[in-house]
């Protein structure tokens, strides 16, 4: 079994992730490993970003863009299980990075909002 399936069924284990979560990460492993294997390539992500949009109060609010490549190569040095704290909702980068890699194209990933607060991530291109 690859370290990356144990570290899956570890995060598992130790509850920091659902096992339905967990499914969805072994299961998009596979994916990867299959395209590989077969020579095939990953779906692309240079020109996507990842943004997240935030309003908090009329003194806090803004826009992150983050290019996927840059993403990718900084899931690298973050630990699987490591997560962020956006709106009250915990979010895990290596999940955001799953997602794209299994296929996701453009649009919402998610949308939080408590009270008068919001956070709203999504995948866009250069253009948008």
């Amino acid at each position: 079994m690859s370290e990356e399936r144990m570290r899956i069924l570890q995060m598992v284990a130790e509850g920091k992730v659902t096992p339905e979560e967990g499914a969805r990460l072994i299961e998009a492993l596979g994916r990867t490993e299959q395209a590989a294997e077969k020579g095939e390539t990953l779906p692309q992500l240079s020109g996507r970003f990842l943004v997240i949009r935030f309003f908090e109060s009329e003194d806090k609010h803004g826009t992150v863009r983050v290019p996927l490549e840059l993403l990718d190569v900084a899931t690298r040095f973050v630990p699987a299980d490591a997560e962020v704290e956006v709106g009250g909702a915990k979010i895990k980068p290596s999940a955001i990075l799953a997602a794209v890699r299994e296929g996701l194209g453009y649009g919402d990933i998610a949308d939080i909002k408590d009270g008068e607060e919001w956070v709203k991530i999504s995948i866009e291109g250069p253009g948008q």
